[in-house]
């Protein structure tokens, strides 16, 4: 088979290699021709210490060689400084062909460092997907270097909106929250792609100062998938208050329609907020048209952060249904235990067994009915 053959090859090239040295190189060579490129791949390993004599003689070795091989060939020199390696690498990053491109890049970026600044740039420039991919995963090698990050923050309206939607997860991955007004103006822009980008990126870097300029966006959203990501950083960003800041978002809701109404549900429905939490259970628990959705967002909604505000609601409401609603999600929440102390559970215990009216609502507290 060929795969038996390529390590006959390789064992019989690595046996000559350690007898002959650099001496070998031409033997070397001529095993590299035979169509398995796993015989490149050793040949490439076992020379990777020698000078750029040996990268000369690689280079040479490219010229006529497949796409495959030229593509293996720059991805061994990433670790190799000298003239031969340096030149062939660069030149590779403008090959005809794409995976040879995309192998030069992570190359080229290791041999270079911060220095490849201005070709990784001219590669984003290019708004090939999978090159802009490449040339960002080589800008995160340098996740430290927080100036070349300013750099590209500055160039930003220079490239086209798939390699600023790549930027901008960047931003994100790095957690650069001095990014983050201007991740906010990009979420407001033009291009659907790059608001996308945004909107994704500000889950992860929002706090409570930016709820209201969060509303302004979700008011303004273009696009049914700009909704979800705003739900998130919605979400985050009221829930660093407690409770969480509801009335805005309530009066959103009863205005809104369509998407953007169902879209708020579930964002009420994630709130420690009773007020929120209300909102969820009277539209779940009568006849609103959108009870299921309620029911759903209720189902799934609140965590246990969120079981102070269900206590409070179970306190404060008239509404049988909404009592019950809270009840039993609170009893949910606190049976499975996740994410509260011993301490917590059995304070909640203690609240509900005071709340609870019926004997079968006190066993139910008690986990016996």
């Amino acid at each position: 088979s060929g795969d038996h053959d390529a390590h006959i090859f390789n064992r019989a090239i690595s046996g000559l290699y350690k007898l002959d040295g650099k001496n070998a190189l031409s033997d070397l060579l001529t095993a590299a021709q035979r169509d398995d490129a796993e015989i490149l791949a050793c040949a490439l390993r076992l020379t990777a210490e020698e000078g750029s004599d040996v990268s000369a003689a690689w280079s040479d070795f490219a010229q006529d060689a497949a796409p495959e091989k030229r593509a293996l060939i720059a991805a061994a020199f990433s670790d190799r400084k000298d003239e031969a390696a340096m030149a062939f690498v660069k030149a590779s990053l403008n090959d005809l062909n794409q995976n040879v491109r995309c192998a030069a890049i992570p190359a080229f970026s290791k041999q270079n460092g911060a220095d490849a600044f201005e070709e990784l740039f001219a590669i984003l420039k290019s708004a090939r997907e999978r090159e802009v991919a490449a040339a960002m995963q080589a800008f995160l090698s340098f996740a430290s270097d927080s100036k070349l990050f300013d750099r590209l923050q500055d160039k930003l309206s220079e490239l086209p909106p798939v390699s600023q939607a790549a930027v901008i997860e960047s931003f994100a991955a790095r957690k650069d929250f001095t990014k983050k007004d201007t991740i906010f103006k990009l979420a407001e822009g033009e291009s659907a792609p790059v608001r996308l980008a945004a909107l994704n990126a500000l889950i992860g870097m929002v706090n409570a100062n930016d709820l209201d300029r969060l509303i302004a966006l979700f008011r303004s959203a273009q696009d049914e998938s700009e909704l979800a990501p705003l739900q998130d950083a919605i979400v985050r960003a009221a829930n660093e208050i407690d409770p969480a800041p509801a009335t805005s978002l309530v009066a959103e809701f009863n205005k809104a329609n369509g998407k953007r109404k169902s879209s708020l549900i579930w964002i009420l429905a994630r709130l420690n907020s009773a007020d929120a939490l209300a909102v969820v259970i009277n539209q779940a628990s009568g006849k609103s048209p959108m009870r299921n959705e309620a029911l759903q967002a209720f189902a799934s909604g609140p965590s246990v952060t969120a079981i102070p505000q269900l206590i409070e609601l179970i306190r404060a409401a008239d509404d049988k249904n909404v009592k019950k609603m809270a009840m039993q999600k609170v009893i949910r929440l606190t049976r499975d235990g996740h994410g509260i102390s011993l301490s917590d559970r059995v304070d909640y215990s203690k609240a509900m067994m005071e709340i609870a009216e019926s004997k079968h609502d006190k066993y139910k507290v008690l986990g016996i009915a």
